[in-house]
């Protein structure tokens, strides 16, 4: 059995999957709800194979540079034959580190957004996988929400982005670990299967340095009635061959 697999999500570009790091619907939510700005500098913490770095390259008003940073080799390594294979080198670039000790490597306060899809579940909640890439996606065994907020503050700009999804239940957490790291939370946006499910997914956008006020977005179903996708999640699928 081959150990990598490329899937194409669209405009040309190709994500290389593995058993270890591939990606699911949170990340194309994720890269929807954040959103770089034509010409901005974008990072991704914990990048893996590079999925929300590569969406956001499928779009023409593309940001001028993407840095993915990740501490696991082989998500590095996918990450950047995605890159290859999609012909976006000049935009994309990979480091290979943990982006709680990696600010100078990076580019300390330089970045006009970051973005995050952490661990959702603390240590010593939930099954925990025997498999090490699953815990690290899995659970906080090499950082912690607190640890990405700070990092996120270090690596951006004053008035700069942070966009990050978790589950609801955390929300309270998540947002007190934004402030705490001088990262004040904007926006929120539910997101759930259907009308008739609670939500499942929390997308947060905040401000580095920005003034208290916190908007909240209209609920994001992904599904209607009838179990097809909605308008909406149909425009996030967009370009993509099965969406």
């Amino acid at each position: 059995m081959e150990r990598f697999r490329c899937e194409n999500i669209g405009a040309g570009m190709t994500v290389v999957t593995s058993r270890e790091h591939g990606f699911g619907t949170d990340a194309f939510l994720l890269a929807a709800f954040a959103s770089p700005r034509a010409g901005e500098r974008a990072c991704d913490l914990g990048t893996g194979c590079g999925i929300i770095p590569l969406l956001w390259c499928r779009s023409p008003a593309k940001p001028a540079k993407i840095m993915g940073i990740d501490i696991q080799p082989l998500a590095c390594e996918q990450a950047v034959r995605g890159a290859q294979m999609s012909g976006v080198t000049d935009i994309f670039t990979v480091l290979n580190a943990d982006f709680r000790t990696a600010c100078g490597e990076a580019g300390r306060a330089k970045w006009d957004l970051v973005c995050a899809n952490p661990p959702y579940r603390a240590l010593g909640t939930g099954l925990q996988s025997r498999r090490l890439p699953a815990q690290a996606a899995r659970h906080e065994t090499m950082c912690t929400i607190g640890e990405v907020c700070v990092a996120a503050a270090s690596l951006l700009r004053f008035s700069g982005r942070f966009c990050l999804c978790h589950k609801p239940e955390r929300l309270f957490e998540v947002l007190c670990a934004m402030r705490e790291a001088g990262v004040e939370p904007k926006k929120i946006r539910m997101a759930a299967y259907n009308a008739c499910k609670a939500p499942y997914l929390v997308l947060i956008e905040g401000r580095k340095g920005g003034r208290p006020g916190l908007t909240v977005l209209p609920e994001l179903l992904i599904t209607d009635a009838t179990g097809a996708y909605t308008p909406e999640m149909r425009a996030v699928y967009a370009g993509c061959p099965d969406g």
